[in-house]
Parts: structure tokens; C-alpha cells; sequence
């Protein structure tokens, strides 16, 4: 198969992290180009910038690299990036994510099989960024932390829990970021400048075009990858609280931009239901993290 993907990456404040991840992209195949852009990070990237380069030149891989003068956000970075790829299709990475074996070819091969998919994503599994160097460890108890829910996805929420093991794929509202697409169509529409601070709902709200061209987003199990979940850089906040304000405040003006496309094709609830049950989860999720923080883990 001829090189078909372009891979492309933001990063904000990671160097380090950005270089461990790198090679679980660059070992993949059907990779024709890496293109990362630099958000306006604090943080030099220099030496990391010129190992990559070297890297893909070395696996005859075609490399871009863009920097922002001041952090521009999500939005900007994916817009940016997007009209830069060659390739047919585009794999979304990120920093903070390792990417398993096959991870690429499983998609492209399911995308290749079936011309009803539109943005598909394989499992991803979540382990603390200060561990990540002792995965191999830790995989076991990573695959039984991580397979803890029954439902792939859960429409009280507008929610997908993407770590689940299940014998079939699934079809989604949206998968989670680190997403195969069409490049034909990301070239058609824009990121949209509403989810602000993080940029939580951002990619989901892309994803949805989807459905206005009659083709189906989904899940599948069969390959996987890792997120560090680092605790700073990339688009996250200082502060919990201001973090979870966000979230609560971004995923409100994704169900009021979506809600009509989503009820056409998904079982959901009343938008009003969908935003009351999301905070009392996202409350909930808080409160059970101070009690582990100052109770549990003393």
C-alpha cells in the first residue's frame, strides 16, 4: 500500500514529552508526512524540533513545523494544520499520546473496507503522565482500570467511553480526538472559535459534519493508544476549577450548536435534561477526586 496518511500534531509546552511520543507515530504504516505546530510554548523545542527532523528524513517522511508567536488555542492550531496535509487522510495526534502497533493501518483498512465511515478511532486507554515511563508494568492493571464500564457510549451524557474491549464496532456521535478523517473533507470545514480555554467539545463539534454528508463516525477496539494525561501543557489549565468552569461552559454551547443534528440520527434527552445530568457528573467526578486526594491516598 502507498503511503496514504499525514499525521498532525499541536503541542503546547511539551518537548520532552512530544520526543518519547514520537516514534509510536513514525513506526506506523502508510505514513507519507508529519506537520506539528508549536502553540507559542515557553518551552524550547529546539533540540527536540531537530530530532524529529532527522528522524523523518531518515524514514523518508516529509516534516513541517509551525510556530505561533503567542498561544493561539485549539481552534487555530487544527485549522492551521488542516490545510497543510497532502495526503488522503489525516491521523489527529497529540503530545500527550502514544500510539500502539498497527494503530494507523487498522483504521485505514477499516475506512478502505467500508466508504460509509467518517472520522473512526481506535481504543484509548488513560494512565498518570509520571508513570507513563513504566507502562510496560503496568499494562495489566491499565487494561483492568480502564475496562470498568458496559456501554461504549452513553447518550444521557453525549458521552463515549473509548477504552472499552468490544467485539464489534460502534457507531457514534463522535469518537475521541486522536481520530483517523478524510482529507477531502476537513478541507471543507472550519474549527470553530466558541470553545474557549480548553477546548473541550472542539474536536467533537468537527467530527458532527459527519452527519451532515450522511456518513457515520466510529469505535472500534481492535488497536489502541495510550494517553499520558500530563498534568500541564497542551490545552490544559492551571487550576481544577477553572478547568472544570469550562468543560461544564464549552460542553453547553456544544449541545446548543449540535443538539438538532444529534436528535436526527441518536437517542438522546431533552437538551435542558443533557446539560443538568453532565454537571451533577462532573460535580460528582470532583468531589470523588478530593475525597481519594485528601482521604484514600494519605
Amino acid at each position: 500500500m502507498s503511503k496514504l496518511v499525514s499525521i498532525a500534531i499541536p503541542t503546547y509546552n511539551r518537548p520532552d514529552t512530544l520526543m518519547y511520543i514520537i516514534n509510536s507515530y513514525l513506526t506506523q504504516d502508510n505514513i507519507g508526512e508529519l506537520i506539528i505546530i508549536n502553540d507559542g510554548s515557553t518551552k524550547n523545542y529546539t533540540n527536540t524540533i531537530d530530532k524529529i527532523s532527522s528522524m523523518c528524513r531518515h524514514k523518508n517522511i516529509k516534516f513541517k513545523y509551525f510556530t505561533n508567536k503567542e498561544k493561539k488555542g485549539a481552534e487555530y492550531c487544527r485549522n492551521k494544520l488542516k490545510e497543510e496535509v497532502e495526503f488522503d487522510y489525516i491521523l489527529w495526534g497529540e503530545d500527550d499520546v502514544l500510539l500502539g502497533d498497527n494503530y494507523v493501518n487498522t483504521l485505514i483498512q477499516k475506512k478502505l473496507n467500508n466508504p460509509n465511515i467518517g472520522a473512526i478511532a481506535g481504543r484509548i486507554l488513560y494512565i498518570d503522565g509520571k508513570y507513563y515511563q513504566e507502562y510496560p508494568r503496568t499494562i495489566q492493571e491499565l487494561e483492568e482500570k480502564n475496562n470498568s464500564k458496559t456501554n461504549v457510549y452513553d447518550f444521557k451524557l453525549l458521552e463515549g467511553y473509548y477504552r472499552i474491549k468490544t467485539d464489534k464496532d460502534h457507531i457514534v456521535p463522535f469518537v475521541h480526538a486522536v481520530c483517523l478523517m478524510d482529507t477531502n473533507f476537513i478541507k471543507k470545514y472550519n474549527y470553530k472559535d466558541i470553545y474557549k480555554i480548553n477546548g473541550y467539545r472542539e474536536e467533537s463539534d468537527f467530527q458532527l459534519y459527519y452527519l451532515l454528508e450522511n456518513k457515520k463516525n466510529y469505535y472500534t477496539s481492535d488497536c489502541t493508544c495510550i494517553h499520558l494525561n500530563q498534568r500541564t501543557g497542551g490545552q490544559r489549565q492551571k487550576g481544577r476549577l477553572k478547568n472544570e468552569y469550562y468543560i461544564i461552559k464549552n460542553n453547553n454551547r456544544f449541545i446548543d450548536e449540535n443538539y438538532e443534528l444529534i436528535v436526527k440520527s441518536f437517542p438522546v434527552k431533552p437538551k435542558f435534561h443533557i446539560k443538568f445530568l453532565f454537571v451533577t457528573n462532573r460535580i460528582s467526578l470532583i468531589t470523588q477526586s478530593i475525597f481519594r486526594k485528601f482521604f484514600i491516598n494519605k
